[in-house]
């Protein structure tokens, strides 16, 4: 629980607000980007080329069990290309924004050792 949630849950307990969370850190909270100018967006060609590039399936997969296996003898050598590269297929697919995935898509709590067997069991 961090402390926004613990601080609203008083709150909301009282008949009135005893503690301002007006200036606590919301992690719920989207962020909206201030002067966002023009849009750029990909040209048929530059989107093809990405797209190519995101499918070869057989250098991504090497990339990431590389990563995850490198994670389980040093977990600070995690860098997380498994996700970033689902991510990234997601996004190309399916023109999702990022806080679609942030705030929209249901977490699934499963435990440390369960997701690593579980990502390489899928990826191998």
């Amino acid at each position: 629980m961090t402390l926004f949630s613990f601080f609203n849950a008083i709150n909301n307990a009282m008949p009135t607000a005893l503690i301002g969370v007006g200036k606590i850190n919301n992690p719920y909270e989207v962020k909206r980007r201030k002067g966002i100018g023009k849009k750029e967006v990909y040209s048929p060609t530059e989107f093809i080329e990405l797209l190519d590039y995101i499918k070869d399936i057989k250098l991504h997969k090497h990339n990431a069990i590389k990563d995850i296996n490198s994670a389980l003898n040093d977990r600070d050598t995690y860098k997380k290309y498994d996700s970033a590269w689902l991510y990234v297929l997601l996004h190309m697919n399916n023109g999702w924004r990022a806080s679609d995935f942030a705030y929209k898509i249901p977490r699934l709590d499963l435990p440390e050792k369960l997701e690593v067997s579980l990502i390489l069991r899928i990826l191998i």
